[in-house]
């Protein structure tokens, strides 16, 4: 790779670092992007390098890291493909906002990844100085809040405002967003999820791949180089290290498989309902089925990444209620107790949380662990 390419990588990792702080399924960061250059007489080319032009001297192809990918479910494939589409639009809108002239597109037919085509650097007058700073603060403030939220306090933004100004573009699926915040239709939703959250822990390759994301150190730890999974602390709030280390043992697989309902499965229910009947609200993504699967849930990941920046620039937070979604027969139930006809993509319950947030310590990868050139 010429010099020329190699300056511009060198530009481009700080908007890498900053995309990372997209949110995953478990933290698990499950991207890969490879900077390919303008195609040389003589180099093999791929699908992705045939739809580079002379205009566009560096392509970034964003794609799954099937190393990193979850994979315990079917459904999990549909989670990861949503993680990628929000690091595509976050990094997308990076760089328009820097400056950068740059294209989406998709990787072709048979790849489920993103192609973004980059000018030759970034131009001042292409910039937007405010909507940049706007976007870094909530990547920096954005994070996952588990605890209670004020019931008493609506949400402060409006769904269908936009923080990222800039779409991926790679389909044509309409997708709409639901709020709901009725007491009746919140209480419905919560003793559903009395009845059928602890299905994650008594999924026995399902828990034991989420336990394996979980890290059971001082949140703390994550300054200590932690670049990925979840600290036990944001699960269960700061804890003592005889604590943390009776969870380890308590939320073991082999445990949680031998007691069955009668161990810490047994109140997981309990405490998600009350948790989702604290909360203002309920948001959920829907769309119509299509005959570009992938495609459609990038575009949802983009809609769900913006959703959530736009609610941590408002000081408020999203939980997602993801369970219900991971296993097909919960999310038809969940679908036909929310009146919902299209596909369900996404709900979380949103609000502001009942604590004041702690400073948000990021495991994120830097952009030398999943870039390749």
């Amino acid at each position: 790779m010429s010099m020329r390419i190699e300056a511009m990588l060198s530009r481009l990792k700080p908007l890498l670092a900053l995309a990372a702080l997209a949110p995953s399924s478990h933290n698990s960061q499950p991207w890969h992007v490879r900077a390919l250059s303008l195609l040389q007489e003589g180099e093999p080319a791929d699908e992705a390098q045939l739809q580079l032009s002379p205009g566009w001297p560096l392509a970034l192809c964003l794609e799954l890291d099937h190393q990193r990918r979850l994979r315990a479910l079917p459904s999990l494939q549909r989670e990861m493909l949503i993680s990628l589409g929000g690091f595509a639009a976050i990094l997308l809108n990076l760089l328009r906002l820097s400056g950068w002239a740059v294209e989406a597109c998709s990787m072709g037919r048979h790849t489920s990844g993103v192609l973004l085509r980059l000018g030759s650097g970034p131009r001042p007058e292409r910039a937007d100085p405010a909507a940049l700073a706007r976007l870094t603060q909530a990547l920096q403030r954005r994070q996952t809040e588990r605890g209670p939220y004020r019931a008493e306090q609506p949400l402060r933004f409006d769904c269908n405002e936009r923080l990222l100004p800039h779409g991926l573009g790679l389909s044509s699926a309409t997708q709409h967003w639901r709020l709901l915040d009725d007491a009746a239709g919140r209480g419905a939703v919560a003793a559903f999820y009395a009845e059928h959250a602890a299905r994650d822990l008594l999924h026995r390759s399902a828990w034991s791949e989420t336990y394996a994301h979980l890290h059971f150190g001082a949140d703390t730890d994550a300054a200590a180089g932690a670049q990925q999974g979840i600290a036990i602390e944001r699960l269960f709030g700061p804890m003592s290290p005889w604590r943390r280390r009776s969870l380890q043992l308590l939320l073991h697989p082999a445990l949680v498989a031998r007691l069955g309902p009668r161990g810490m499965a047994a109140r997981v229910g309990a405490t998600l309902q009350a948790l989702i009947g604290s909360s203002p609200a309920l948001l959920y993504l829907a769309g119509p089925p299509t005959h570009e699967p992938a495609a459609a849930l990038l575009q949802a990941g983009a809609r769900i990444a913006d959703l959530w920046l736009l609610a941590a620039s408002h000081g408020q937070a999203l939980h997602p209620l993801s369970v219900a979604l991971q296993h097909e027969d919960l999310r038809r139930r969940l679908s036909g107790l929310l009146g919902c006809s299209e596909e369900l993509l996404f709900i979380a319950r949103a609000g502001t949380p009942r604590e004041p947030l702690p400073a948000p310590r990021h495991r994120r990868r830097p952009p030398e662990a999943f870039l390749t050139a």
